[in-house]
């Protein structure tokens, strides 16, 4: 059966033109029963890799594995000598026969354990060589004693498989998914700054702006694998791009901070209430900002709602909820909002029997995946997708152009510049560790001291 998070029913079919190795394509019914899904963080063998536990010697390091050989092996099959040691050892600087390897995963006793030297490598004793030098074997066994270790944890001896670790660490960040500790290690350790001159972040009281772990996992706990889901739907899977996501949103949630009875995570605080320093809450009203980029304006509810139109958002039955005024219910059978700004065109519509708008605040994955939505049909410059912007160089020029299409540019501004480049350190492989850095918006912007202390 459909669900709000998934229309389709579970048993959809689902078909895709795959081509082949010769160049033909087939159909196949992805969802078809029998069917495996795999991430792209996967190890599987259609990707080259390989899994190597053959050795005819196990316990120690000869590795005398036909599988590994036969990756190794000259391609040719009428070189008759191709098996043997010497031909497989002329091959090992091959480039194709290196990235055969770097996929591979070998079975085999730890190198470092000085108690098992004889054990693992006395072999060698056998070959000619040290049959013709006897005095070789005990100065190779005190090297090798040198360079290993006494005591090593059972738990480390114990993991006997090994891979190239450069190639297995890129593999899994292909997965792109965040831990709720990856998330919350976004969160840095304080989030608020100065409101003239070069902005700094305000650091005391610490009580106060400071922020802890346990805290930051408490705030985004209830979303994370929705905010995953929904970042992984809507392509924002590189560092960059999560860098600039994340930081937007760390400002239109309010920090992910949840402070009831008026100040409620994922709704806009004062519920939409005029407020003469925002006056277009007089035109939004019931239609003010909610979820994690406080989707704003009854023409961007009715366009989510036009993308959900599977059955997701179904059309409300009753009274719509009504935080502000409960006895006074602004959304109604004929009332009428402004789908955007009057002053830019905009007209009225009746909202009603459209679904209920509160619940892109109440429910975790309309929260998020309205976020989504908005960014990547966001228009801009005769373009779609604030993901474009994203992947220019990251730079405070950058992140002021996704500020401007999200919100304006105008609030939060210096938090979100700070917050997007603490974010890509955190996400990207930068090895920078200075606690601050001054960047240098676009003019006639201020200089922004980014602090990039972590919670403790």
């Amino acid at each position: 059966a459909a669900t709000d998070k998934d229309p389709l029913p579970a048993n959809a079919a689902h078909w895709r033109r795959i081509p082949g190795p010769t160049g033909a394509a087939t159909w196949a019914d992805l969802n078809a029963p029998g069917t495996h899904k795999f991430s792209d963080a996967d190890f599987l063998p259609v990707m080259g890799w390989n899994c190597i536990d053959d050795d005819t010697s196990p316990n120690d390091q000869r590795c005398d594995s036909a599988h590994l050989k036969q990756l190794i092996r000259d391609p040719d099959p009428t070189n008759s000598n191709r098996m043997e040691a010497d031909a497989l050892a002329s091959r090992l600087g091959n480039a194709d026969v290196q990235a055969k390897l770097k996929r591979v995963f070998c079975k085999f006793p730890s190198e470092w354990d000085k108690a098992t030297t004889a054990a693992r490598y006395g072999f060698v004793q056998e070959l000619q060589p040290f049959k013709d030098a006897p005095d070789a074997w005990p100065r190779l066994e005190a090297h090798l004693k040198g360079v290993s270790f006494d005591g090593l944890p059972a738990a480390y001896l114990a993991a006997d498989w090994r891979g190239h670790p450069r190639k297995m660490i890129g593999q899994l960040r292909g997965c792109g998914w965040l831990t709720l500790d990856e998330v919350a290690g976004t969160f840095p350790r304080h989030l608020f700054y100065t409101t003239s001159g070069t902005r700094t972040a305000i650091t005391s009281p610490a009580s106060v702006y400071s922020i802890s772990r346990a805290t930051a996992l408490t705030r985004v706990g209830g979303h994370c694998t929705d905010l995953n889901r929904v970042m992984r739907k809507y392509g924002i899977t590189s560092a960059q791009r999560q860098a600039h996501f994340l930081a937007q949103v760390m400002l239109e949630t309010a920090q992910w901070r949840n402070i009831p009875p008026n100040r409620l995570l994922m709704h806009e605080w004062g519920f939409g209430a005029y407020s003469a320093a925002n006056p277009m809450t007089q035109y939004y009203t019931a239609f003010y900002g909610r979820g994690i980029m406080q989707l704003t304006w009854v023409g961007n509810y009715r366009d989510y709602g036009n993308y959900r139109s599977t059955g997701a958002l179904h059309n409300h039955v009753g009274d719509y909820s009504e935080r502000l005024t409960p006895n006074a219910l602004r959304i109604s059978r004929t009332s009428r909002h402004w789908t955007g700004n009057p002053a830019d065109g905009a007209t009225q519509i009746v909202w009603s029997p459209r679904y209920d708008p509160d619940i892109i605040a109440t429910n975790p994955f309309n929260a998020c995946d309205s976020g989504g939505f908005y960014w990547v049909s966001k228009h801009h410059g005769g373009e779609i997708n604030i993901n474009r912007v994203c992947d220019r160089d990251f730079a405070p020029s950058a992140v002021g152009r996704v500020s401007t299409l999200v919100n304006g540019g105008g609030n939060g501004y210096y938090e979100r510049q700070a917050y997007a480049a603490y974010m890509f350190r955190y996400l990207s492989d930068s090895l920078e560790v200075a606690t601050e850095v001054e960047l240098q918006p676009p003019a006639p912007k201020s200089r922004v001291r980014a602090n990039f202390l972590k919670p403790s």
